[in-house]
């Protein structure tokens, strides 16, 4: 009897396992109408090394489109399988052109995304700070964009060393803003006082195992740029109004972002004009 237990309850967990993988199957078709990537050893790779501060969290995102017309539910861009977060200090990594599958995925773009890792590493710098909501990193992010050509000149490598600062856009604890649910946020902006930028990475046509190229990408951030704003008031009262604070002690209201270290810039002094009086 209890040998008939036992196979029937072997049997019982065989199905249900089976039953599980099947469901499994069935919600990973929701996801997506492809096999996940799977690049070939046989391949042309991007190499992409730099050095990150200790206090600074690097994401690494490849974007790979379909060669044979496979396509997302959320678009024709894949793939969220093969984030990379290099360790602080020197790195490198690998990205493989040709991401494989009967889908023939061909590596599109790279988003290379740097961020605060701790947003209370500014708490002390910012004198008001405990009425507002908690900070939350939002990431500055550089885009590569691959494009194959016959002729790249020295294109196949890249030096470069992304500069960011931050913002921080506070809100104030309140009911439409509560601590637990609402936070404000911290943004690495570049020196162009923007949080995207992008450049276009040409590579050689070629077979593998030729090399596609390498980036060099360091993040550094001015810390001693902290940039703060704060808002009050009713848009639809029409008594709105919000404050940036900058690093110099100037205070502004309802006005653009200035540019960075503009209190640096010292306007030239124009030099009166003097005619030339004919003889």
């Amino acid at each position: 009897m209890n040998m008939k237990i036992k196979v029937l309850t072997l049997l019982c967990c065989t199905l249900l396992s089976g039953c599980i993988s099947r469901a499994a199957y069935n919600s990973l078709k929701q996801d997506y109408n492809h096999p996940p990537l799977d690049p070939p050893q046989q391949n042309r790779w991007l190499t992409i090394d730099g050095v990150i501060p200790p206090e600074v969290k690097v994401t690494i995102v490849p974007y790979y489109y379909s060669t044979k017309g496979c396509t997302r539910n959320s678009g024709d861009l894949a793939t969220y399988f093969d984030l990379i977060y290099p360790k602080s200090g020197h790195y490198s990594v690998r990205v493989a052109l040709d991401g494989g599958t009967r889908c023939g995925w061909q590596l599109d773009k790279i988003n290379i995304s740097s961020e605060i890792n701790d947003p209370n590493y500014y708490n002390a710098r910012i004198p008001i700070a405990s009425q507002f909501t908690p900070l939350e990193s939002v990431a500055g992010v550089h885009a590569f964009h691959f494009i194959e050509a016959e002729e790249v000149g020295p294109m196949g490598e890249v030096n470069m060393t992304r500069r960011y600062y931050p913002y921080a856009s506070l809100l104030e604890i309140n009911k439409d803003n509560p601590a637990n649910k609402i936070k404000s946020a911290l943004f690495f902006y570049n020196l162009n006082g923007s949080r995207k930028s992008g450049t276009n990475f040409f590579y050689l046509h070629g077979k593998a195992p030729t090399p596609l190229g390498i980036i060099h990408f360091s993040p550094e951030v001015d810390h001693d740029y902290l940039v703060y704003s704060t808002t009050e008031g009713s848009k639809l009262k029409g008594n709105f109004i919000y404050r940036d604070y900058y690093p110099n002690g100037d205070i502004t209201e309802n006005e653009p972002l200035r540019g960075y270290r503009y209190y640096e810039i010292k306007p030239k002094k124009k030099e009166p004009w003097k005619p030339i009086i004919p003889d």
